[in-house]
Order: C-alpha cells, then structure tokens, then sequence
C-alpha cells in the first residue's frame, strides 16, 4: 500500500501552539516483569506485577506522540528475553528503543513501581531510568520502602523518672514507621533487596505476623530495650547507606524519609535527610 493510500498521521503534522513538551508519554501502564532484585543470595529472580510510567520530550515543531511506539518498544524488550533481567539494564534497554521510535526526542525518563515481601511484609519499590542526549547525561533512580518498629526513648526516660524505676526495664510507647531510601545515580546502584537490608538493619526491631507468646515477648523486649527518635532512624539509616555506596565506590545522591505512626498522639512524625557520596 502507498503512503498515499495509508490512513493519515498526524503526530507529524505542526501543532497550532508550537510549543516544546517536556514530558508526554504513557502513565500507570500495567506491566509483568521478570528481575533479579538482589547481588547474592537465594529467591533474588521475581515475576513481579508493575506499573509503568515513560515520557519523552517533544519539540515545539511536532504536533504528538505516537504512544503505540513507545508500547511496542517495551512489549519487545519484555517478551525477547524470558530469563530474568536486571532492573537497571531492563529500563536502559527499553529506554534505547523508544528513543530510536521517537528520533526528534533528546530525552526519557522511564520508571517502573512494583512490589513484593518479606517475611509476610510488604516492599514497595520502584527503579528508574533518565537519559538526555542533549546534556549527555544518564541517572538511575531507584526507590525502595519498608516498615519497621520504633520505640521513643523520651516516654521511656520519663517512666523511669518518675516511677524510679531501672531504665532498661521501663516501659514506653511502640509504633510501625515507614522507611524509604532513595538513591540516585549515574552508575547502577544497589539492587533493591541490598537496600532492603539496609532499612532491616536501620531498625531495631521488625513486625512479625506470626506470634507465639515467647517471641510475643522478645519482639516487644527487643522493640523497648533498643528506643530510637524517628529523627536518629532517620540519620542511621543515611549512614549505612552512604557506607555501602562508598564499599561499592558508587557516587550518588541518597534521600532518606522516615514516616513514624505515632501510637499515642494525634499525628505522626515524618524526618528527612539528603546527601552525596563523591
């Protein structure tokens, strides 16, 4: 058939309002995916369920984006290799394609948000990619969140101030708290389960679904025997992260937000820390 006899296309056509796009692309596209969340260990190949998000810029000169070239070009990545991919490599190479489906863009920014479990508690977490030709630039991003438990040393202090009590002994109030750890990156950074055990090894205690009443009572021991302010949870956690960046000799940007469900008031706390490794 001729392109003469071919249904119109007007993604090429100038747009009215010759104005360039930062972003346009799909959003919330649900996708099945096969990666390897973790360096070593076992079980670290998951088939997850995620939902993906990719934009590319759009010059002043081009009316629209064909969005079933961006879909194409994941749909191949995804189903040309069956084995299990690295998150990193996966977002790059879908990320390469579409950026020759669309060849008047300079940038993309793709990301994928999933999640699993551990131990019958849920991780969320999301990889990401961006790349602008223009500036020769490309970063990975990924995200990854998890709740642990939190003691407050303060309610501890003053129960044993004022009922003269020994204050390792003393009671206090526990809560869950959400810890979620961004790293930025040019280089591929850790995978998502090495941050896992970062955010485990942050807390000092973890929730349990399972409980007898033995281990009722050494989680609640271990939980009050260990306080911590969300704002020390906080700086602990950038702290062994920014250790493992440096172990791997990876230069990166980390945030680190802490969200604590307070038991006993009305609100709860939230504590951010940002930082480089150089």
């Amino acid at each position: 058939m001729s392109r003469k006899d071919s249904p119109p296309d007007l993604h090429y056509d100038p747009p009215q309002w010759k104005l360039p796009l930062k972003e346009v692309g799909v959003k919330e596209l649900p996708v099945l995916v096969r990666w390897v969340l973790g360096k070593t260990g076992k079980n670290l190949c998951r088939e997850l369920y995620g939902i993906a998000s990719i934009t590319v810029n759009l010059p002043g000169e081009i009316r629209a984006v064909n969005m079933s070239r961006t879909i194409s070009a994941l749909k191949k990545v995804i189903e040309e290799k069956n084995n299990c991919r690295d998150p990193y490599q996966f977002l790059s190479e879908v990320s390469e394609k579409i950026l020759k489906k669309h060849e008047y863009s300079e940038s993309i920014t793709a990301m994928i948000e999933t999640r699993t479990e551990k131990n019958n508690q849920e991780i969320k977490f999301s990889i990401g990619y961006k790349k602008d030709e223009k500036k020769k630039e490309k970063k990975y991003i990924v995200t990854v969140e998890k709740e642990g438990i939190t003691a407050c040393p303060s309610a501890r202090a003053n129960y044993s101030y004022y009922e003269k009590t020994d204050l390792t002994s003393s009671p206090t109030h526990m809560q869950r708290a959400l810890l979620k750890i961004t790293i930025e990156s040019g280089r591929k950074p850790l995978f998502p389960l090495e941050i896992v055990e970062i955010i485990d090894k942050s807390f000092n205690a973890l929730p349990e679904a399972f409980l007898k009443r033995k281990s009722e009572y050494q989680l609640v021991k271990k939980a009050i025997s260990n306080p911590i302010f969300t704002e020390d949870l906080a700086r602990k956690a950038y702290s062994i992260t920014e250790e493992k960046l440096r172990s791997n000799k990876t230069p990166a940007k980390i945030k680190i937000e802490v969200l604590s469900y307070e038991s006993i008031h009305p609100f709860n706390i939230i504590a951010v820390v940002e930082g480089e490794v150089k």
